[in-house]
């Protein structure tokens, strides 16, 4: 049998969904869940690292040219990420039932947040053959996501970024941790992810990135979704919609809400609101960019090279860790051995201070003259 008569594990066609934190990621996922062949899953935040680490591994792995393991077999990287990819891809759809059955658990020891809108599996017989990931960081990685799932599909969630911030702010996550400490710092992790959604969609073009604007999902579901099924090439299923009826992960912002203390920067603000104008005015670009697709490589083969000599900064810093140690315990033992002089000779002092001391007290015995006596 030959590497060509093999079995190949499909390729990957999982389906992002990208967008700055409380954009309405998580309730698109679950909506996007609801069609009979797309499994909903939690947020991952582990692949994009995950796609690096694999370059990483196989930057070590052919660093000798021919004595190294994958040069010497003819490995390439593009090969081994898509190989990687397609066992990824199938393994987590082989976790599907046993997903299901820990979320049942779950829901019978707590069936508060129980709603008939979602589910991971609506019939016993839905294929699920792809699965929709709704992690908001992996809008900083979509290219590294592309590198292990080439088929992937981007869906980039676009809302207010007013809106954003304000949700932002009355919102708290697991443990009561806050999700940003001021408003300044929603505005520019706004700006953060939404500038690299618009990175990608330039990137990769609309066949592979779809900008969705989240008042157009509220107001005009179905629109929405027949457009965004067709975008990752699945048919309309009106269970989609379910979701739409019950909030879910919601900050709820009181209606009183005030401003932070202290308020937001100025400029940071009318950044984010020009690019908000800019993006909700002008649609996203209809043909892929080879230049920004480009840097994003760059960007992609930069970490890996920053995170591959890591290993080897570590290794000298731990060896001038070890010298300085050695010299540090040397001029310790230097230091004991002049403190054991300097008290031996301070010993020595005392002693001749004492002999100095007693010599001084004692009276000195005058001698008789020669020619002293009775007269």
């Amino acid at each position: 049998m030959t590497e060509n008569d093999l079995p190949t594990l499909p390729a990957g066609r999982p389906i992002f969904v990208v967008g700055s934190p409380r954009s309405g990621t998580s309730i698109l996922t679950w909506c996007l869940g609801q069609h009979p062949n797309i499994l909903t899953l939690e947020e991952s935040s582990w692949l994009g690292d995950f796609a690096v680490d694999i370059a990483v591994g196989f930057k070590k792995g052919s660093s000798r040219g021919p004595r190294s393991q994958a040069s010497a077999m003819g490995m390439s990287r593009p090969k081994l990420m898509d190989d990687i990819g397609r066992s990824l891809n199938q393994t987590i759809l082989d976790y599907k039932a046993q997903f299901e059955e820990l979320c049942t658990r779950a829901a019978r020891r707590d069936a508060s947040g129980i709603h008939s809108g979602f589910k991971i599996s609506r019939t016993p017989s839905d294929p699920k053959t792809r699965w929709a990931d709704g992690t908001p960081e992996y809008s900083t990685g979509v290219n590294a996501l592309r590198k292990l799932f080439p088929e992937a599909r981007f869906i980039h969630l676009l809302r207010n970024v007013d809106d954003v911030v304000r949700s932002m702010m009355h919102f708290e996550r697991v443990a009561g941790t806050k999700l940003i400490e001021n408003e300044t710092e929603g505005y520019r992790e706004w700006l953060r992810m939404t500038r690299a959604c618009v990175e990608a969609e330039k990137a990769y073009g609309p066949g592979v990135v779809q900008r969705l604007r989240y008042d157009e999902l509220i107001t005009d579901p179905e629109k929405v979704f027949r457009s965004t099924l067709e975008f990752v090439g699945e048919k309309f299923c009106s269970a989609c919609l379910e979701p739409l009826a019950k909030r879910i992960n919601s900050s709820q912002v009181p209606a009183d809400a005030v401003a932070s203390n202290p308020p937001a920067d100025p400029a940071m603000v009318r950044e984010a609101r020009e690019l908000w104008n800019e993006l909700r005015e002008n649609p996203p670009p209809s043909a892929l960019s080879l230049d920004v697709a480009t840097r994003l490589d760059d960007a992609f083969e930069q970490r890996v090279d920053y995170i591959h000599d890591l290993d080897a900064e570590h290794n000298k810093a731990q060896k001038i860790l070890e010298d300085l140690q050695k010299e540090f315990e040397e001029r310790t033992e230097w230091a004991l051995r002049l403190d054991q002089e300097v008290a031996q000779k301070n010993l020595r002092i005392l002693q001749l201070e004492k002999e100095l001391s007693e010599r001084s007290a004692t009276p000195v015995e005058k001698p008789e003259s020669a020619d002293s006596g009775p007269a």
